[in-house]
C-alpha cells in the first residue's frame, strides 16, 4: 500500500506542480504587464507626436487628413494589444493543459498499479472487476485526450477566423476614413 516513502513522494510531486503552477502563471502575469505597459508608452509617444503635428496644422482640411490618417494605425494597436494578449493566454493555458494531462497520465498509472494490487487479492472471477474498471479508465482518458484535441481545433479555427474578420475590419475602416478625407 502506502509507506512513508511513498507519500512522502506523493507530497513532493504535488508541490513540485502547484510550483509550475505557479510559475507559469507570474510568467504569462508578467508576459502581460510588459504587453501593456510598452502598448501604453508607445500610444503616449504616438499621441505626443499627434499633437505635434496638430500643433502645426494651418488650415481645418489638414486637421481632417491627419486625422485620418491616425484612424489606421490606431486601430492596428489595438488589434496588436488584443493578439497580443490572446498569445500569452494561450500560451499559459496550453501550459496548464499539458501540465494537467501529464498529472491525470500519471494518476491513470497509479490507479491501474492499484487495480493490479487490489485484483491479486480478489476471489476467482475478481478479475473481470478489475479488467472492466481498467477498461473504463482507459476509455475516460481516451474520451478526455480526444475532447483536449478537438477543443484546441475549434480554438484554432476560430482565432484565424477572429484574425480575418479583425484584419478586414482595419481594411474597411481605413478606406472608408480615406474616403471620407
Amino acid at each position: 500500500m502506502y509507506s512513508p516513502e511513498k507519500l512522502t513522494a506523493s507530497s513532493l510531486k504535488s508541490v513540485e506542480t502547484l510550483y509550475q503552477l505557479a510559475g507559469f502563471s507570474f510568467d504569462a502575469a508578467e508576459r502581460l504587464a510588459t504587453l501593456s505597459l510598452d502598448t501604453v508608452r508607445n500610444g503616449i509617444d504616438d499621441g505626443v507626436i499627434g499633437l505635434k503635428a496638430f500643433a502645426a496644422v494651418k488650415e481645418p482640411r489638414e486637421a481632417l487628413v491627419l486625422t485620418v490618417g491616425m484612424i489606421e494605425p490606431t486601430l492596428l494597436s489595438g488589434l496588436s494589444y488584443i493578439r497580443g494578449c490572446y498569445g500569452i493566454l494561450t500560451g499559459w493555458g496550453a501550459s496548464m493543459s499539458a501540465l494537467m494531462e501529464e498529472q491525470a497520465s500519471a494518476l491513470e498509472g497509479e490507479i491501474s498499479t492499484a487495480l493490479e494490487i487490489f485484483s491479486r487479492g480478489l476471489p476467482h472471477g475478481g478479475e473481470f472487476v478489475s479488467s472492466t474498471v481498467k477498461a473504463a479508465l482507459s476509455h475516460a482518458s481516451t474520451a478526455v485526450g480526444e475532447a483536449g484535441r478537438a477543443t484546441r481545433e475549434v480554438l484554432s479555427v476560430a482565432e484565424a477566423n477572429a484574425i480575418r474578420n479583425a484584419d478586414a475590419a482595419v481594411k474597411l475602416v481605413s478606406s472608408a476614413a480615406r474616403k471620407a478625407a
